[in-house]
């Protein structure tokens, strides 16, 4: 039978014919079969999801005789073996089933998609099924990191010096995931926990210890909870500040000089709790200008300064202070 030839019944007339013989007749029914295929799944082996993501899962049939697609070929789609739904193909020969993997849990599934013989198209199977493995993962994901005060004073006596830090965790792309326990990190240890509420929501208070140096810290956060993959981890920044403190030495108080002096600028840099701050920038004003720049100034001639009482100001900056 021709690759081509149309499917279905028909009818083959025979006749006979020999010199001196009435001719004979005969004919007989015979059905004309093609060989189906499934030859191809979509998505790929190994594919990932996140759950809550409706996957579209889509496979197609071919005469594998003459290579072309075959329309209206039911076929039977499963999940770990279960029949999950039975589709015709369209006239391109695909057809589909959208899986809603909003409750499943994370792991790797086995989607089929097999066909059988179909005698009212005349087909009779060859290829019968086709497989993908689909990972879907169920990873906690931490969408919003709230901080109220990104910039607090390490000492209590000074505003603000502690800030809120509020999270929300979702749980893969299906919503809020309530009862995830959510933790936060520096860069040695934990610093608190907090426990997402019915709307995937928590926070804890940071409030730095006195003696913590001044700087720029990492917060890094990340979420767990049972049935779930583990959360990435995000992180946050928070500069935590402390409090210059500037006496100055030279010159001393109230002390008196003639414009043909000069005279040494000299000051103390501490912190808020007394203890020597080195490599702040020193600067020097009288009452309307800068005068000279330096923690330590000798030498500063007085010519240009206007005679009377006059105000002599050290104003000391440091990053993080």
């Amino acid at each position: 039978v021709p690759e081509r030839y149309e499917l279905g019944p028909e009818i083959v007339h025979i006749q006979a014919n020999s010199s001196y013989y009435d001719a004979g007749y005969n004919s007989t029914l015979v059905y004309v079969y093609g060989w189906s295929s499934v030859d191809a799944i979509y998505p790929e082996n190994y594919t990932e999801f996140s759950a809550g993501t409706d996957v579209t899962i889509t496979c197609h049939v071919i005469d594998i005789n003459t290579g072309e697609s075959i329309s209206n070929y039911n076929v039977s789609f499963y999940k770990d073996h279960t029949l999950q739904l039975v589709n015709a193909t369209d006239s391109t020969g695909n057809t589909s089933w959208i899986w809603d993997t909003s409750n499943e849990s994370a792991g790797y599934y086995n989607i089929t998609c097999n066909i059988t013989d179909e005698p009212v198209l005349y087909y009779n199977t060859s290829v019968s099924e086709i497989e993908t493995i689909i990972r879907i993962r169920r990873q906690l994901i931490i969408t919003d990191i709230i901080v109220d005060n990104s910039s607090i004073y390490r000492n209590d006596s000074y505003e603000p010096y502690k800030t809120r830090i509020t999270v929300h965790i979702n749980d893969a792309n299906i919503g809020d995931a309530e009862g995830a326990d959510v933790f936060f990190y520096n860069e040695t240890s934990i610093i608190d926990n907090c426990t997402t509420n019915a709307t995937g929501w928590c926070n804890i208070t940071y409030n730095p210890t006195d003696d913590v140096t001044p700087g720029n810290y990492t917060i890094y956060i990340n979420s767990t909870r049972t049935g779930n993959e583990d959360s990435d981890t995000s992180e946050t920044y928070i500069d935590v500040l402390g409090v210059l403190m500037v006496n100055i030495t030279s010159p001393p108080n109230e002390s008196s000089w003639t414009k043909l002096d000069n005279i040494t600028l000299d000051a103390n840099i501490t912190d808020e709790r007394g203890y020597v701050v080195s490599g702040a920038t020193v600067e020097w004003y009288n009452e309307t200008n800068k005068i000279a720049e330096g923690q330590h100034y000798e030498n500063f001639s007085l010519i240009d300064q206007s005679a009377g009482n006059r105000t002599i100001q050290a104003n000391a900056t440091k990053e993080f202070y």
